[in-house]
């Protein structure tokens, strides 16, 4: 199997990081969390379960450090593949974690990877459809459909039975609450795009209106995610 070199230990395509790889691949990143903490135990379930859906702006904050994390991962070629409520950790400060590497893979750019995993309501189509997939759009699309249940306080796609739920999954068909903002809209539209060729790069998230705001710290996550080798960046084009 091919391999290469991903600072600061080589890793091999296609299989699961060990913890210990993990950890000395990603190193420190306060919106990564490699190792279960119990210190810090409340999910982002927990938290939608007892408060509901969220203001935009607190969505915002939460989203820009969820794109942080994926943004650090995805620079070190790791894929997370099972971005989803309960594997976004929630500090005592309220900051986001993304944790739970067990479903992760080292995406080489210019191949595919060919394990088809993922939760119910967050599986990307081309994973039910069992497509192959480069790796970073299958976050995106995870992303995606958290930051609509934060915004909106159900899933984008529910029904009893999978394969209605798949059905659904595939035809991305969302319907939007009327208290949406019309970037808000917009953002999740690009994210939950059926076709990954089409579905928005990280960095278009993160560039998004919606996303910035106008706000400093925001340009300043931008700018992070512009340092991004442009293969990166241009996985699903």
């Amino acid at each position: 199997m091919d391999s290469y070199s991903s600072e600061p230990t080589v890793l091999k395509l296609n299989s699961p990081p060990t913890a210990e790889l993990l950890a000395k691949t990603l190193g420190y990143h306060r919106h990564v969390m490699t190792e279960p903490d119990d210190s810090e135990s409340s999910s982002l379930l927990d938290y939608v379960i007892a408060h509901g859906r969220l203001r935009e702006h607190a969505a915002r904050r939460l989203a820009q450090q969820i794109a942080s994390a994926l943004a650090f991962c995805h620079h070190r070629r790791i894929v997370h593949r099972d971005i989803k409520l309960e594997n976004i950790i929630l500090s005592r400060t309220g900051d986001a974690r993304i944790t739970n590497f067990g479903l992760s893979a080292v995406f080489d750019p210019q191949g595919h990877l060919s394990t088809y995993c993922g939760t119910s309501y967050f599986p990307a189509p081309e994973m039910i459809s069992q497509k192959p997939y480069v790796g970073p759009e299958i976050d995106v699309w995870g992303f995606g459909a958290v930051l609509y249940i934060l915004v909106c306080g159900r899933v984008p796609f529910d029904a009893r039975e999978m394969d209605t739920l798949h059905a659904k999954i595939k035809s991305g068909l969302v319907e939007y609450p009327f208290h949406l903002s019309p970037e808000c809209k917009n953002l999740l539209g690009r994210m939950l795009t059926v076709d990954p060729a089409s579905r928005a790069l990280l960095s278009e998230v993160v560039s998004h209106p919606w996303m910035t705001n106008n706000d400093t710290r925001s340009l300043s996550l931008l700018k992070r995610v512009k340092k991004i080798p442009h293969e990166l960046l241009q996985l699903s084009h």
